[in-house]
C-alpha cells in the first residue's frame, strides 16, 4: 500500500480542492462548475457597478488571487479563460495551475509565459518578476468586465505585444478613469500600474475598498447574492451598460 500525502487547499474562490500525491501518481480534486466567466462574457459583455454585479466579481477574484499568494504561489495565467463560475452562479473560481510557480516573496522568477494580452509589462520585457504580475492580468480582466474591451491589442509575440502595450500606455491611463465609480478607477489605476513595486502598494489599498463594498453589499442584501449565470444571460445591450458605468462607445 503506498503512502498518500494530503494537500487541502481552503479558499471559496479556488476550483483547486485537494490534492494527493503517492510515489507514483498525483490526484487532484476540482470543484463541479457551470461554465468559464470567458464563455459568458464574450461578445463584449459588461458587469454593473450600479448593481453590484462588478464589485463583486472583483472582490472574489482579489480573494482568489490573495490566497494564491499568501500559499507561497504565483499562478502566472490569470485570465477570463482561467475563471470558472460554481454550479450555483454565486461564486467566481481560479482555475487552472498548469503554469503556476512556487515563489516565496523574496524569490523572482524569469520564464516568459502566461497568455500575452494579460502579460504583465516586467514579463514581456523578459525580465525578473514576482507575484505583482497577477496583479496586472486581473487588471486586464477587470478592464475587460467593466467595459467590455481589452485595454490594449496583441502582438505576434512577447515583444510585439510589448511595443503596443507602451505605445498604448497614455490612452490605457485615460480608459481606467472613464469608469465613474470612484473604487473600480483606483483599482483598474493600482492593477495596470507599469512600476512593479507600485502595483504591488497600490492594489493592497484599492483591493480592500473593493473587497469592504462587496461585504457590506452582501449583508445589505440579505440572502439575494450575485448569479453571474443569470446576470450574463441577461445582458444584450452592450452600448446601454457601457454608457451605465461611463465608458461610452469605444
Amino acid at each position: 500500500m503506498r503512502t498518500v500525502n494530503q494537500i487541502v487547499i481552503v479558499s471559496p474562490n479556488l476550483s483547486l480542492n485537494l490534492a494527493l500525491k503517492d510515489d507514483r501518481h498525483l490526484y487532484v480534486v476540482y470543484s463541479l462548475c457551470a461554465d468559464s466567466l470567458f464563455r459568458l462574457a464574450r461578445g463584449g459583455k459588461m458587469l454593473s457597478v450600479d448593481t453590484g454585479e462588478l464589485i463583486e466579481a472583483l472582490a472574489q477574484l482579489c480573494s482568489a488571487v490573495a490566497h494564491v499568494h499568501d500559499m507561497g504561489v504565483v499562478h502566472r495565467d490569470v485570465k477570463a479563460e482561467n475563471v470558472l463560475v460554481s454550479v450555483d452562479g454565486n461564486t467566481l473560481l481560479l482555475a487552472d495551475f498548469g503554469l503556476s510557480k512556487r515563489l516565496t516573496r523574496r524569490q523572482r522568477a524569469k520564464c516568459v509565459c502566461g497568455t500575452l494580452q494579460y502579460m504583465a509589462p516586467e514579463v514581456l520585457a523578459e525580465q525578473a518578476y514576482a507575484h505583482a504580475i497577477d496583479w496586472w492580468s486581473l487588471g486586464v480582466l477587470a478592464h475587460r468586465l467593466a467595459f467590455g474591451t481589452m485595454p490594449y491589442a496583441k502582438g505576434q509575440d512577447h515583444k510585439e505585444t510589448l511595443t503596443l502595450l507602451l505605445n498604448s500606455r497614455e490612452s490605457m491611463e485615460a480608459s481606467s478613469q472613464r469608469c465613474r465609480d470612484k473604487d473600480v478607477r483606483e483599482f483598474l489605476a493600482a492593477c495596470l500600474c507599469f512600476d512593479e513595486d507600485e502595483r504591488t502598494l497600490s492594489v493592497s489599498g484599492t483591493m480592500k475598498k473593493v473587497e469592504e463594498r462587496a461585504a457590506l453589499a452582501r449583508l445589505e442584501s440579505a440572502q439575494t447574492r450575485v448569479n453571474f449565470i443569470d446576470v450574463f444571460a441577461a445582458l444584450s445591450d452592450r452600448d446601454q451598460l457601457e454608457e451605465c458605468n461611463g465608458g461610452g462607445k469605444q
